[in-house]
């Protein structure tokens, strides 16, 4: 059992896990409704990257010379 108290008589440890289980998936769907995209929260989309440059071949430097 998981506590020394006379609840313990009460509670058994597979409903105290199960529990804790159903406590983790809530704060799990708590922090995820919270942590949203911005849709629900109205805020703007944040706008697209610019597109990299193209950069030309390198010239080489022969150092043998």
């Amino acid at each position: 059992m998981i506590f020394d108290s006379k609840l313990d008589n009460y509670i058994p440890d597979y409903f105290m896990k199960l529990l804790r289980i159903i406590a983790a998936l809530g704060a799990f769907a708590g922090v995820t409704l919270l942590t949203s995209c911005g849709c629900c929260t109205g805020e703007e989309k944040p706008i697209g990257l610019r597109p990299l440059p193209q950069f030309g071949p390198l010239p080489t430097i022969d150092a043998t010379k």
